[in-house]
């Protein structure tokens, strides 16, 4: 069961102001050890969480750039309400179409640096009210102890608006991706990334990449059975796909010795057991990728210094054909028509300025519809209503289209117009 600390969770030494919107901000720049209060060996207990801190006030590159990775996420049945996670600075929420935002950080744990960076947002399928999900990573480290960062899954607690730590059955706390069965609110699928710590004091210490499986909506985890060499693999997407029954996508990779990519993997069984298809594994660099709601048709970005490729199947990934074009990042598939697509790209011959496109006719042509000054890093239609879509850039710039992308409008840079107002 999930321990969340409602209690007072004074830490000793420290004192505390309020921020803009009326939490507690720790005055100590952030260096209280969340492991004072850990007594779960899973890592469940709020620790420092319910310190509120600003995070680092601006980028610090060039390891940080405002990176919101795959975090921007729609509730499946209202398309006002969005959510998307930053790299040290927690979470927003807009109810309202991203008219005004909520800054929700109650609950994570935090160090020195700030807040874990937020990599990923799953949102039940019944609605926003009955569960959100978000899993996170400052690389990989252990979930308890004395160095433990604060990272791992969450589950926002709607009652109260704060995050409970929710990794009882994990192994490590370097988590890209967690996604909802879309037919079982209870089942969530899970991935640990396969890394090597940076950091000296884990030298040594094993963070083996792998799947997991909660039935009972985050309570407790078990590894998923995947093929040999998951261990070495990063999962940073996965897909829930299909009805009335669920199939689950991913692709493994590892980043640095491509060799070891698994390619696509599939789970047919609630996420229980993964197996290998298609053509795709080693050498082969899949950076992004988006399937069908149906789940056959698949659109992946491949990526390596000589190679910007789009690959396409119409087949549930078995056959692929490929193209050269301005591919730059993430493609999206509208819910309501495959052939609908959205993706991120270079200006032909400039590669320093960029594009949103837009294709009707499955990347057969696609036209650049919006200019843009920063690297989209997420695209998200929302499933209710597949006209409107969201874009979140690195910088924090968040954009929005109620036309299926023809159009865009800039919403909020979360920056300026919130991290750093008094």
């Amino acid at each position: 069961m999930i321990i969340v600390m409602i209690s007072l969770l004074l830490i000793s030494g420290c004192t505390s102001d309020q921020d803009e919107v009326g939490n507690n901000i720790d005055t100590n720049d952030g260096t209280t050890d969340q492991n004072d209060t850990e007594t779960e060996d899973c890592g469940n207990e709020v620790g420092n969480g319910l310190e509120i801190v600003r995070g680092p006030l601006e980028p610090d590159r060039p390891a940080d750039r405002d990176s919101v990775f795959r975090s921007l996420a729609v509730d499946p049945l209202d398309s006002n309400i969005v959510y998307v996670g930053t790299e040290r600075n927690g979470i927003f929420r807009s109810v309202d179409g991203g008219d005004t935002w909520e800054w929700l950080r109650k609950g994570i744990k935090h160090t020195e640096f700030g807040y874990p960076e937020i990599y990923y947002i799953s949102i039940s399928p019944l609605d926003s009210n009955d569960s959100v999900f978000a899993a996170t990573t400052n690389g990989p480290g252990p979930l308890t102890g004395q160095y433990a960062a604060g990272a791992g899954i969450y589950k926002l607690l709607n009652d109260s608006d704060t995050w409970a730590s929710s990794n009882c059955g994990l192994t490590h706390a370097g988590l890209h991706t967690v996604v909802f069965d879309l037919n079982n609110p209870d089942v969530l699928v899970a991935a640990l990334s396969s890394e090597d710590p940076t950091a000296s004091q884990l030298q040594g210490m094993s963070f083996p990449g792998g799947i997991f499986k909660t039935s009972d909506k985050g309570d407790n985890w078990i590894e998923a059975t995947t093929p040999s060499g998951s261990d070495k693999n990063d999962f940073s997407q996965i897909y829930s796909r299909g009805f009335p029954s669920t199939t689950f996508f991913t692709y493994g990779k590892n980043f640095p010795d491509p060799s070891l990519n698994l390619g696509f993997l599939k789970s047919i069984d609630g996420g229980d057991t993964w197996t290998k298809f298609g053509p795709f594994g080693a050498n082969n660099q899949i950076y992004y990728f988006d399937i069908s709601t149906d789940g056959t048709v698949f659109y992946a970005y491949e990526y390596s210094d000589s190679t910007k490729w789009m690959h396409k199947s119409v087949d549930g990934g078995e056959t692929w054909t490929t193209q050269s074009g301005p591919f730059f990042g993430v493609v999206k598939v509208s819910p309501g028509n495959s052939n609908l697509t959205l993706f991120f790209g270079s200006n032909p011959n400039d590669y320093d300025s960029y594009r949103i496109y837009k294709s009707t006719d499955g990347l057969e042509t696609y036209s650049g519809v919006y200019e843009i000054d920063k690297t989209v890093e997420d695209i998200e239609f929302a499933q209710s209503n597949p006209n409107v879509v969201y874009a979140a850039c690195e910088g924090l710039d968040i954009y929005k289209s109620t036309d299926a992308g023809s159009t865009w409008t800039k919403l909020i840079n979360l920056r300026s117009e919130i991290i750093n107002v008094e």
